[in-house]
């Protein structure tokens, strides 16, 4: 298992787990799918899921778990998501779309837990909260 996660920035290679699952995710919300050709459909992308689900939030639900599951595994060997989307009518027109995500891994007999809320309108990420993040031993 691959315990450092490699960057283009002056931090060079991570390899505190925190700093990785954040970043991790991160990189999940702001990578395009398209920003690559050598490495085309193995790019975790929100954006590109968002787009790829349109209206089926049980697509979006199902495709943000199984995209989370798949990038977090290729660090850790006990990898567990939950995702939970909803739809919220802003007006008579509008609507947001919810996607709240936990992403779990052990790792040296350790529980990290990591909580995002993500907003989407337009089909677009619009907004990132941080609900609460806590890495703590189990």
């Amino acid at each position: 298992m691959n315990n450092v996660l490699p960057t283009l920035t002056l931090d060079g290679y991570l390899d505190s787990v925190e700093i990785m699952m954040t970043k991790l995710f991160e990189y999940f919300v702001t990578s395009e799918y398209s920003q690559t050709k050598l490495f085309y459909t193995n790019i975790s992308s929100l954006p590109y899921l968002v787009r790829d689900a349109g209206p089926d939030l049980d697509k979006l639900e199902d495709s943000v778990k199984e995209t989370l599951t798949k990038l977090y595994s290729r660090f850790w060997n006990n990898v567990t998501v939950f995702v939970n989307v909803k739809d919220k009518k802003i007006s008579s027109t509008k609507h947001k779309t919810i996607i709240d995500i936990d992403i779990e891994v052990i790792h040296n007999n350790r529980t990290y837990t990591l909580n995002k809320s993500a907003e989407v309108t337009d089909n677009k990420v619009r907004k990132l909260d941080k609900k609460i993040d806590y890495f703590l031993g189990a």
